[in-house]
């Protein structure tokens, strides 16, 4: 028997539902209004190297350490099905 699952409309989460996801021991340096600085999830990260913002249309992440969009969309994509 298989099971389906309603698919996640990640278009319609905002910022705020992707930091709720990060781990709560991580640390957040706001850049300038919707964006921050933030530890990466994907990787061992004592120095923030995660930018993260809310873009026209959708939230933005970028690691500056070097892990991979595919990761961190990985990280992300799993987190947010929770909610």
């Amino acid at each position: 028997k298989m099971t389906y699952h309603k698919k996640r409309d990640f278009n319609s989460l905002r910022l705020q539902n992707y930091i709720d996801v990060l781990p709560k021991t991580n640390k957040f340096k706001k850049l300038r209004e919707d964006s921050y600085l933030t530890n990466c999830p994907c990787h061992d990260d004592n120095n923030p190297s995660l930018a993260i913002s809310q873009g026209h249309s959708r939230v933005i992440f970028k690691c500056f350490a070097g892990c991979s969009q595919q990761e961190l969309l990985n990280y992300f994509s799993n987190e947010l099905r929770q909610l």
